[in-house]
């Protein structure tokens, strides 16, 4: 990138954008060496050899990249809980994957 395209809106964007992901990467490494730890431990400790698919819920799911980095890291299918199956009326358009413990206690009363 030049000097010039780092002083518009756009290329102070990408920088910022840059810097989070270099923030982040160390913390989602951590994720993907604790998954694999519980990957190998689940496995032997039952009949099921691996694990082929893993739910992602909570606000942190929704960073960008965060499927496809996991997904790549892992080998395995990545997906994002679907928080509001069962449930009607009027519900929020966004961020519905910070709904899961509010939800879950709420199934539980009813």
């Amino acid at each position: 990138m030049s000097t010039r395209f780092h002083h518009t809106p756009l290329g102070r964007l990408l920088l910022d954008l840059q810097a989070t992901a270099q923030a982040l990467q160390p913390i989602a490494d951590l994720m993907v060496n604790d998954l694999k730890t519980s990957f190998n431990f689940f496995g032997s400790k039952t009949n099921q050899a691996t694990i082929s698919r893993v739910i992602l819920s909570g606000g942190t799911a929704q960073l960008p990249g965060l499927v496809d980095y996991l997904r790549t890291a892992l080998g395995v299918e990545i997906g994002l809980a679907d928080n509001f199956t069962g449930f009607s009326g009027q519900l929020p358009e966004k961020n519905q994957l910070t709904y899961g413990i509010a939800l879950g206690l709420l199934k539980r009363q009813t």
